[in-house]
């Protein structure tokens, strides 16, 4: 990629990201920006990002000890390997210290480990439950969370004041459907929206 890809507009935005940046990474507190669902970005925003991060590293390091780390995140299962975003990521590596985190599925344990915590139980209470979050989910922190919350709202799962822990119905939740995909989940939780 290269600055002449992105039009005066783009220009302007680069410029006042630059003000941005020098502005708050002079503040003395360091920053972190965020940017998700990068496999959706286009080349412009790709550019944008690119060249806005030349511009961070170019700041003068004196009077600039907050710094911004700047933390981007796509599916790579949805990233082409010699795709403009991948292509971006090694420019980026030659202008700054770029690390690449590569998050898969959880193991059980993990599914084990997370629905512990979250709902004060001891592991001999959850492990069930945790193998049929696990089968519903294979893992996928995504669906393992909206697989929760369905369950919670369907009321198959809820707090009993009388015993004072989680209960719930492994009959009942094992016969849950879960979607079979981003899009299904983000459909499923749209129609639920009031009119």
């Amino acid at each position: 990629s290269s600055p002449g890809n992105v039009g005066s507009g783009g220009h302007r935005l680069l410029n006042l990201f630059h003000i941005l940046f020098k502005a708050i990474s002079g503040a003395g507190h360091p920053v972190l920006i965020c940017i998700e669902d990068l496999q959706w970005a286009d080349e412009v925003t790709t550019d944008i990002i690119v060249q806005s991060v030349r511009s961070i590293s170019e700041l003068p390091k004196e009077g600039h000890a907050g710094g911004i780390l700047l933390l981007g995140s796509f599916r790579d299962n949805e990233v082409p390997e010699e795709g403009f975003l991948m292509n971006n990521i090694k420019l980026l590596q030659q202008n700054a210290n770029v690390n690449m985190l590569s998050i898969g599925e959880l193991p059980l344990q993990d599914v084990d480990d997370m629905l512990t915590f979250k709902f004060c139980l001891p592991k001999r209470y959850i492990r069930d439950l945790a193998q049929l979050v696990y089968q519903k989910t294979r893992g996928n922190p995504i669906y393992v969370t909206e697989f929760l919350r369905s369950i919670i709202q369907k009321k198959l799962m809820a707090f009993s004041v009388k015993s004072h822990r989680w209960t719930w119905d492994d009959t009942a939740i094992d016969l849950q459907m879960i979607s079979g995909g981003v899009v299904g989940l983000l459909t499923k939780k749209l129609k639920q929206l009031p009119s």
